[in-house]
Protein backbone atom coordinates (compact mmCIF):
# COMPACT_ATOMS: atom_id res chain seq x y z
CA UNK A 1 0.00 0.00 0.00
CA UNK A 2 1.43 3.44 -0.96
CA UNK A 3 3.27 5.27 2.23
CA UNK A 4 0.29 8.59 1.43
CA UNK A 5 -2.38 6.02 2.05
CA UNK A 6 -1.12 4.13 5.22
CA UNK A 7 -0.08 7.81 6.76
CA UNK A 8 -3.64 9.23 5.51
CA UNK A 9 -5.19 6.54 8.03
CA UNK A 10 -3.20 7.42 10.44
CA UNK A 11 -3.64 11.04 11.06
CA UNK A 12 -8.09 9.74 10.09
CA UNK A 13 -7.28 7.95 13.22
CA UNK A 14 -5.50 10.32 15.14
CA UNK A 15 -8.05 13.21 14.45
CA UNK A 16 -10.87 10.27 15.67
CA UNK A 17 -8.62 9.31 18.45
CA UNK A 18 -8.16 12.71 19.58
CA UNK A 19 -11.92 13.50 19.13
CA UNK A 20 -12.60 10.88 21.85
CA UNK A 21 -10.17 11.91 24.53
CA UNK A 22 -11.88 15.40 24.30
CA UNK A 23 -14.79 14.80 24.63
CA UNK A 24 -14.07 12.14 27.34
CA UNK A 25 -12.34 14.97 29.45
CA UNK A 26 -14.67 17.90 28.66
CA UNK A 27 -16.64 20.33 30.72
CA UNK A 28 -19.54 18.42 30.68
CA UNK A 29 -18.05 14.78 31.64
CA UNK A 30 -16.53 16.59 34.61
CA UNK A 31 -19.94 18.72 35.53
CA UNK A 32 -21.45 14.84 35.57
CA UNK A 33 -18.76 13.65 38.59
CA UNK A 34 -16.41 12.04 36.44
CA UNK A 35 -12.87 12.23 35.62
CA UNK A 36 -12.05 10.67 32.84
CA UNK A 37 -8.38 11.29 32.45
CA UNK A 38 -5.93 9.02 32.31
CA UNK A 39 -4.91 7.76 36.18
CA UNK A 40 -1.81 8.56 37.43
CA UNK A 41 0.59 6.00 38.89
CA UNK A 42 1.36 8.82 42.23
CA UNK A 43 -2.18 8.66 42.80
CA UNK A 44 -2.59 4.50 43.13
CA UNK A 45 0.49 4.30 45.51
CA UNK A 46 -1.29 6.56 47.27
CA UNK A 47 -4.60 4.88 47.58
CA UNK A 48 -2.68 1.28 47.98
CA UNK A 49 -0.04 -0.07 50.02
CA UNK A 50 1.80 -1.60 47.80
CA UNK A 51 5.59 -3.67 48.30
CA UNK A 52 8.78 -2.20 47.27
CA UNK A 53 9.87 -1.63 43.62
CA UNK A 54 11.04 -4.81 41.80
CA UNK A 55 12.42 -5.68 38.32
CA UNK A 56 10.48 -8.06 36.19
CA UNK A 57 12.12 -8.59 33.25
CA UNK A 58 10.65 -7.79 29.56
CA UNK A 59 7.24 -9.46 28.93
CA UNK A 60 4.63 -9.68 26.32
CA UNK A 61 1.15 -7.89 28.12
CA UNK A 62 -2.43 -7.41 27.24
CA UNK A 63 -2.86 -3.87 26.11
CA UNK A 64 -6.30 -4.15 27.24
CA UNK A 65 -4.41 -4.12 31.20
CA UNK A 66 -2.42 -0.64 30.56
CA UNK A 67 -4.72 1.82 32.41
CA UNK A 68 -2.33 4.49 33.54
CA UNK A 69 0.73 6.48 33.17
CA UNK A 70 4.20 7.50 35.46
CA UNK A 71 3.98 11.31 34.11
CA UNK A 72 1.51 12.01 31.77
CA UNK A 73 -1.54 11.13 32.92
CA UNK A 74 -2.95 14.54 31.85
CA UNK A 75 -1.97 14.05 28.44
CA UNK A 76 -4.40 11.31 27.60
CA UNK A 77 -8.00 10.11 28.45
CA UNK A 78 -8.44 6.99 30.43
CA UNK A 79 -8.60 4.56 27.07
CA UNK A 80 -5.54 6.37 26.48
CA UNK A 81 -6.67 8.77 23.70
CA UNK A 82 -4.70 11.99 22.98
CA UNK A 83 -6.29 15.20 24.25
CA UNK A 84 -3.56 17.69 23.35
CA UNK A 85 -3.09 18.33 19.55
CA UNK A 86 0.84 18.68 19.53
CA UNK A 87 0.99 14.81 20.56
CA UNK A 88 -0.41 14.41 16.54
CA UNK A 89 2.99 14.43 14.52
CA UNK A 90 4.93 11.77 16.62
CA UNK A 91 1.25 9.52 17.17
CA UNK A 92 0.93 9.42 13.50
CA UNK A 93 4.42 8.38 12.44
CA UNK A 94 4.17 5.47 15.39
CA UNK A 95 0.66 4.84 14.09
CA UNK A 96 1.52 4.32 10.78
CA UNK A 97 5.35 2.01 11.72
CA UNK A 98 3.22 -0.28 13.80
CA UNK A 99 0.14 -0.46 11.35
CA UNK A 100 2.81 -2.01 9.02
CA UNK A 101 4.41 -3.78 11.59
CA UNK A 102 7.72 -2.37 11.54
CA UNK A 103 7.82 -0.56 14.96
CA UNK A 104 7.88 -3.43 17.75
CA UNK A 105 10.38 -1.54 20.58
CA UNK A 106 9.67 -2.59 24.00
CA UNK A 107 7.46 0.00 26.03
CA UNK A 108 8.65 0.66 29.82
CA UNK A 109 5.80 0.15 32.61
CA UNK A 110 4.97 -0.82 36.19
CA UNK A 111 2.91 -3.51 37.21
CA UNK A 112 0.39 -2.91 40.18
CA UNK A 113 -2.12 -5.24 41.12
CA UNK A 114 -2.58 -6.64 37.82
CA UNK A 115 -2.63 -3.65 35.75
CA UNK A 116 0.16 -1.73 33.90
CA UNK A 117 1.34 1.81 33.95
CA UNK A 118 3.52 3.38 31.44
CA UNK A 119 6.74 5.00 32.14
CA UNK A 120 8.02 5.11 28.72
CA UNK A 121 6.03 4.57 25.57
CA UNK A 122 3.07 6.44 25.33
CA UNK A 123 2.43 6.95 21.93
CA UNK A 124 2.98 3.55 21.35
CA UNK A 125 0.60 2.39 23.73
CA UNK A 126 -2.50 5.02 22.57
CA UNK A 127 -1.71 3.52 18.82
CA UNK A 128 -1.70 0.14 19.86
CA UNK A 129 -5.05 0.52 21.25
CA UNK A 130 -6.33 2.43 18.42
CA UNK A 131 -5.42 -0.27 16.18
CA UNK A 132 -6.55 -2.84 18.38
CA UNK A 133 -3.92 -4.71 19.34
CA UNK A 134 -4.43 -7.51 21.82
CA UNK A 135 -0.60 -7.57 23.28
CA UNK A 136 2.13 -5.68 23.04
CA UNK A 137 5.77 -6.44 24.14
CA UNK A 138 6.84 -4.21 27.91
CA UNK A 139 9.95 -4.03 30.04
CA UNK A 140 8.08 -4.25 33.47
CA UNK A 141 8.93 -3.10 36.87
CA UNK A 142 6.38 -3.87 39.87
CA UNK A 143 4.71 -2.87 43.24
CA UNK A 144 3.23 -6.23 44.32
CA UNK A 145 0.01 -5.69 45.71
CA UNK A 146 -1.63 -8.77 47.95
CA UNK A 147 -4.75 -7.86 45.85
CA UNK A 148 -5.71 -6.60 42.20
CA UNK A 149 -6.94 -3.47 41.29
CA UNK A 150 -10.63 -3.04 40.55
CA UNK A 151 -11.53 -3.71 36.79
CA UNK A 152 -11.03 -0.54 34.44
CA UNK A 153 -8.99 0.97 37.09
CA UNK A 154 -9.39 5.02 36.12
CA UNK A 155 -9.47 8.05 38.56
CA UNK A 156 -12.94 7.63 39.94
CA UNK A 157 -11.98 4.55 41.21
CA UNK A 158 -9.45 5.71 43.68
CA UNK A 159 -12.13 5.81 46.77
CA UNK A 160 -13.11 2.54 45.97
CA UNK A 161 -8.96 1.21 45.78
CA UNK A 162 -8.79 3.24 49.47
CA UNK A 163 -11.32 1.56 51.33
CA UNK A 164 -10.30 -2.05 48.93
CA UNK A 165 -6.83 -1.70 50.58
CA UNK A 166 -8.11 -0.03 54.33
CA UNK A 167 -10.31 -3.75 54.48
CA UNK A 168 -6.70 -5.58 53.87
CA UNK A 169 -5.05 -3.86 56.13
CA UNK A 170 -6.98 -3.98 58.80
CA UNK A 171 -8.51 -7.56 58.46
CA UNK A 172 -5.81 -9.31 56.28
CA UNK A 173 -8.47 -10.73 54.14
CA UNK A 174 -6.51 -11.24 50.60
CA UNK A 175 -4.08 -13.05 52.23
CA UNK A 176 -6.59 -15.77 53.18
CA UNK A 177 -9.03 -15.44 50.59
CA UNK A 178 -8.29 -14.55 46.91
CA UNK A 179 -10.25 -10.82 46.29
CA UNK A 180 -11.26 -12.04 42.79
CA UNK A 181 -14.05 -13.40 44.37
CA UNK A 182 -15.38 -10.38 45.94
CA UNK A 183 -16.86 -7.75 42.95
CA UNK A 184 -18.07 -4.14 44.45
CA UNK A 185 -18.97 -0.86 42.86
CA UNK A 186 -20.16 0.64 45.95
CA UNK A 187 -16.76 2.12 48.23
CA UNK A 188 -18.93 2.14 51.39
CA UNK A 189 -19.31 -1.66 50.51
CA UNK A 190 -15.32 -2.51 51.68
CA UNK A 191 -16.03 -0.64 54.59
CA UNK A 192 -19.42 -2.60 55.55
CA UNK A 193 -17.32 -5.86 55.25
CA UNK A 194 -14.76 -4.78 57.75
CA UNK A 195 -17.48 -4.01 60.17
CA UNK A 196 -18.79 -7.54 59.27
CA UNK A 197 -15.86 -9.77 59.49
CA UNK A 198 -14.34 -7.77 62.88
CA UNK A 199 -17.55 -7.34 64.04
CA UNK A 200 -20.33 -9.58 63.71
CA UNK A 201 -18.57 -12.49 62.15
CA UNK A 202 -16.07 -12.17 65.03
CA UNK A 203 -18.72 -12.64 67.68
CA UNK A 204 -20.81 -15.50 65.73
CA UNK A 205 -17.16 -17.31 65.93
CA UNK A 206 -16.67 -16.88 69.96
CA UNK A 207 -20.47 -18.00 70.33
CA UNK A 208 -19.85 -21.04 68.22
CA UNK A 209 -16.67 -21.69 69.46
CA UNK A 210 -16.42 -20.35 72.75
CA UNK A 211 -13.38 -18.75 72.08
CA UNK A 212 -11.86 -15.90 70.14
CA UNK A 213 -10.24 -17.26 66.53
CA UNK A 214 -6.47 -17.82 67.18
CA UNK A 215 -5.96 -16.08 63.80
CA UNK A 216 -7.56 -14.01 61.11
CA UNK A 217 -7.31 -17.34 58.66
CA UNK A 218 -9.54 -19.62 61.52
CA UNK A 219 -11.92 -16.75 61.47
CA UNK A 220 -12.14 -15.72 58.00
CA UNK A 221 -12.02 -18.88 55.76
CA UNK A 222 -15.09 -20.53 57.23
CA UNK A 223 -16.89 -17.42 57.23
CA UNK A 224 -15.84 -17.18 53.10
CA UNK A 225 -16.85 -20.74 52.71
CA UNK A 226 -20.06 -21.21 55.02
CA UNK A 227 -21.91 -17.85 54.90
CA UNK A 228 -19.89 -15.35 51.87
CA UNK A 229 -19.80 -18.10 49.43
CA UNK A 230 -23.12 -19.25 49.68
CA UNK A 231 -24.63 -15.83 49.73
CA UNK A 232 -23.02 -14.73 46.40
CA UNK A 233 -24.19 -17.71 44.59
CA UNK A 234 -28.37 -17.17 46.05
CA UNK A 235 -27.57 -13.66 44.59
CA UNK A 236 -26.50 -15.19 41.55
CA UNK A 237 -28.66 -18.16 41.13
CA UNK A 238 -31.36 -15.65 42.08
CA UNK A 239 -30.88 -13.05 39.48
CA UNK A 240 -30.99 -10.13 42.37
CA UNK A 241 -28.58 -7.99 39.91
CA UNK A 242 -31.79 -7.22 38.56
CA UNK A 243 -33.74 -5.85 41.74
CA UNK A 244 -30.58 -3.49 42.39
CA UNK A 245 -29.13 -1.67 39.65
CA UNK A 246 -25.53 0.21 39.84
CA UNK A 247 -25.05 -2.73 42.24
CA UNK A 248 -22.65 -5.86 42.00
CA UNK A 249 -22.88 -9.14 43.86
CA UNK A 250 -20.72 -7.85 47.04
CA UNK A 251 -22.60 -4.45 47.98
CA UNK A 252 -26.01 -6.77 47.79
CA UNK A 253 -24.08 -9.24 50.29
CA UNK A 254 -23.71 -6.25 52.30
CA UNK A 255 -27.41 -5.13 52.23
CA UNK A 256 -28.61 -8.85 53.36
CA UNK A 257 -25.96 -8.78 55.96
CA UNK A 258 -27.26 -5.57 57.00
CA UNK A 259 -30.01 -6.63 57.32
CA UNK A 260 -29.92 -9.18 59.27
CA UNK A 261 -28.33 -7.75 61.49
CA UNK A 262 -31.57 -5.57 61.89
CA UNK A 263 -32.93 -8.26 63.96
CA UNK A 264 -32.74 -8.24 67.99
CA UNK A 265 -31.70 -11.76 67.57
CA UNK A 266 -30.37 -12.69 64.37
CA UNK A 267 -29.15 -16.43 65.87
CA UNK A 268 -32.88 -17.27 65.82
CA UNK A 269 -33.25 -16.73 61.42
CA UNK A 270 -32.28 -18.85 59.42
CA UNK A 271 -30.36 -18.34 56.28
CA UNK A 272 -33.18 -19.11 53.54
CA UNK A 273 -35.96 -17.32 56.05
CA UNK A 274 -33.44 -13.68 55.87
CA UNK A 275 -32.91 -14.64 51.81
CA UNK A 276 -36.49 -14.73 51.35
CA UNK A 277 -37.60 -12.15 53.65
CA UNK A 278 -34.99 -9.86 51.91
CA UNK A 279 -35.72 -10.39 48.56
CA UNK A 280 -39.65 -9.53 49.46
CA UNK A 281 -39.12 -6.46 51.01
CA UNK A 282 -37.43 -5.70 48.13
CA UNK A 283 -40.35 -6.49 45.80
CA UNK A 284 -42.08 -4.47 47.29
CA UNK A 285 -39.91 -0.87 47.46
CA UNK A 286 -38.79 -1.87 43.47
CA UNK A 287 -42.50 -3.55 41.79
CA UNK A 288 -41.25 -1.94 38.53
CA UNK A 289 -38.09 -3.99 38.76
CA UNK A 290 -39.33 -6.99 40.21
CA UNK A 291 -41.45 -8.29 36.43
CA UNK A 292 -37.33 -7.95 35.30
CA UNK A 293 -36.27 -9.81 38.15
CA UNK A 294 -38.79 -12.78 37.56
CA UNK A 295 -38.42 -13.15 34.21
CA UNK A 296 -34.60 -13.25 34.99
CA UNK A 297 -34.87 -16.07 37.50
CA UNK A 298 -36.82 -17.71 35.60
CA UNK A 299 -34.70 -17.83 32.87
CA UNK A 300 -32.24 -18.69 34.78
CA UNK A 301 -33.33 -21.37 36.23
CA UNK A 302 -34.40 -22.66 33.04
CA UNK A 303 -31.08 -22.85 31.61
CA UNK A 304 -29.00 -23.70 34.43
CA UNK A 305 -28.02 -27.32 33.28
CA UNK A 306 -28.08 -30.53 35.69
CA UNK A 307 -24.39 -29.99 36.11
CA UNK A 308 -24.78 -26.20 37.34
CA UNK A 309 -27.73 -27.25 39.88
CA UNK A 310 -25.36 -29.86 41.52
CA UNK A 311 -22.43 -27.65 41.84
CA UNK A 312 -24.23 -24.99 43.46
CA UNK A 313 -25.96 -27.59 45.84
CA UNK A 314 -22.59 -29.21 47.19
CA UNK A 315 -21.36 -25.60 47.72
CA UNK A 316 -24.84 -24.71 49.58
CA UNK A 317 -24.58 -27.73 51.83
CA UNK A 318 -20.74 -28.20 51.75
CA UNK A 319 -21.28 -31.39 50.99
CA UNK A 320 -17.98 -32.18 49.84
CA UNK A 321 -16.60 -30.99 53.48
CA UNK A 322 -19.18 -32.33 55.48
CA UNK A 323 -20.63 -35.70 53.85
CA UNK A 324 -18.21 -38.81 53.20
CA UNK A 325 -19.33 -40.75 50.45
CA UNK A 326 -21.68 -38.75 49.79
CA UNK A 327 -24.91 -40.71 47.78
CA UNK A 328 -26.00 -39.35 44.79
CA UNK A 329 -29.11 -39.00 43.02
CA UNK A 330 -29.27 -39.08 39.15
CA UNK A 331 -28.06 -35.90 37.98
CA UNK A 332 -31.20 -34.94 36.22
CA UNK A 333 -32.76 -31.47 35.93
CA UNK A 334 -34.25 -30.29 38.87
CA UNK A 335 -33.43 -32.72 41.00
CA UNK A 336 -30.49 -30.91 42.79
CA UNK A 337 -32.61 -27.58 42.81
CA UNK A 338 -35.37 -29.83 44.70
CA UNK A 339 -32.87 -31.20 46.88
CA UNK A 340 -31.34 -27.32 47.95
CA UNK A 341 -34.08 -26.45 48.38
CA UNK A 342 -35.14 -28.91 51.06
CA UNK A 343 -32.20 -28.19 52.69
CA UNK A 344 -32.14 -25.08 53.18
CA UNK A 345 -35.78 -23.71 53.02
CA UNK A 346 -37.47 -27.17 54.56
CA UNK A 347 -34.87 -28.71 56.50
CA UNK A 348 -33.40 -25.76 58.38
CA UNK A 349 -37.06 -24.37 59.57
CA UNK A 350 -38.09 -27.32 61.33
CA UNK A 351 -34.66 -27.91 63.11
CA UNK A 352 -34.45 -24.38 64.01
CA UNK A 353 -38.35 -25.02 65.74
CA UNK A 354 -36.13 -27.78 68.03
CA UNK A 355 -32.82 -26.20 68.23
CA UNK A 356 -34.18 -22.89 69.33
CA UNK A 357 -32.06 -21.21 66.54
CA UNK A 358 -31.41 -21.62 63.58
CA UNK A 359 -28.55 -24.66 62.56
CA UNK A 360 -25.86 -23.96 61.44
CA UNK A 361 -24.79 -24.99 58.19
CA UNK A 362 -22.42 -27.90 59.96
CA UNK A 363 -25.26 -29.05 62.34
CA UNK A 364 -28.12 -28.52 59.47
CA UNK A 365 -26.77 -30.67 56.75
CA UNK A 366 -25.44 -33.65 58.19
CA UNK A 367 -28.59 -34.16 59.89
CA UNK A 368 -30.89 -33.73 56.77
CA UNK A 369 -28.54 -35.84 55.17
CA UNK A 370 -28.44 -38.87 57.69
CA UNK A 371 -32.58 -38.94 58.78
CA UNK A 372 -33.87 -38.29 55.48
CA UNK A 373 -31.64 -38.00 52.56
CA UNK A 374 -29.52 -41.13 52.34
CA UNK A 375 -31.68 -43.66 53.24
CA UNK A 376 -34.46 -42.67 51.07
CA UNK A 377 -31.93 -41.99 47.58
CA UNK A 378 -31.13 -45.62 48.62
CA UNK A 379 -35.15 -46.51 48.74
CA UNK A 380 -35.54 -44.41 45.52
CA UNK A 381 -32.27 -45.70 43.92
CA UNK A 382 -34.07 -49.76 45.04
CA UNK A 383 -37.92 -48.77 43.68
CA UNK A 384 -36.57 -47.84 39.93
CA UNK A 385 -33.95 -48.06 37.43
CA UNK A 386 -35.07 -45.10 36.05
CA UNK A 387 -34.10 -42.18 36.93
CA UNK A 388 -36.97 -40.32 36.36
CA UNK A 389 -38.83 -43.13 38.61
CA UNK A 390 -36.43 -42.49 41.26
CA UNK A 391 -36.93 -39.08 41.55
CA UNK A 392 -41.09 -39.17 41.46
CA UNK A 393 -40.62 -41.86 44.56
CA UNK A 394 -37.98 -39.33 46.41
CA UNK A 395 -40.52 -36.55 46.18
CA UNK A 396 -43.07 -38.62 47.26
CA UNK A 397 -42.02 -39.65 50.31
CA UNK A 398 -40.17 -36.11 50.68
CA UNK A 399 -44.17 -34.97 50.38
CA UNK A 400 -45.57 -37.28 52.99
CA UNK A 401 -43.17 -37.43 55.47
CA UNK A 402 -40.06 -35.46 55.88
CA UNK A 403 -41.19 -33.10 58.76
CA UNK A 404 -41.96 -36.57 60.84
CA UNK A 405 -38.87 -37.57 60.22
CA UNK A 406 -36.44 -34.61 60.43
CA UNK A 407 -38.44 -33.96 63.71
CA UNK A 408 -37.96 -37.80 64.96
CA UNK A 409 -41.44 -38.54 64.63
CA UNK A 410 -40.40 -41.30 62.13
CA UNK A 411 -37.70 -43.11 61.38
CA UNK A 412 -36.82 -43.17 57.72
CA UNK A 413 -37.70 -46.64 57.91
CA UNK A 414 -41.01 -46.70 58.86
CA UNK A 415 -41.79 -43.78 56.70
CA UNK A 416 -40.38 -45.72 53.68
CA UNK A 417 -42.96 -49.01 55.08
CA UNK A 418 -45.46 -46.47 54.82
CA UNK A 419 -44.93 -45.01 51.36
CA UNK A 420 -44.87 -49.07 50.28
CA UNK A 421 -48.36 -49.74 51.85
CA UNK A 422 -50.50 -46.61 50.82
CA UNK A 423 -51.29 -45.96 47.53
Amino acid sequence: MPQSITHGKSHTAFERALRRGRRDTSVISRLSGHDNRLVSLSSVLEAASAGNESYIGIREIPVDSIVGSENRADDFSRGFHPRKRWIGERWVHIHHLMSQGSLNDAVSVFEVGGAYFVRDGHHRVSAAKALGLAFMTAEVRSYPLPYSLPDGMDRNMLPLLRAKDRLHQRTGIFDVVSDRDFHVACASTWDWLEVEINEYNRRYFERRAGRPPSSPREQIKPWYRSLYRNAIDYIRDNSLLYLFPGKRETDIFIDIIRYFNSYDDPDKMSVGEIYELFVSKRQKQTPLLTLAHMLARWFRMMLMSPEEEYRSFIRAGQIDRLIDGFVRMPQEKGVYRYLQTQLIHCAAPLLKQSYGRAPYIQELTPVWYERFYAPMARAAMQHSPKPAAQFRYYKRMSRRYFRQVITGELTAEEAQRLTIGSP
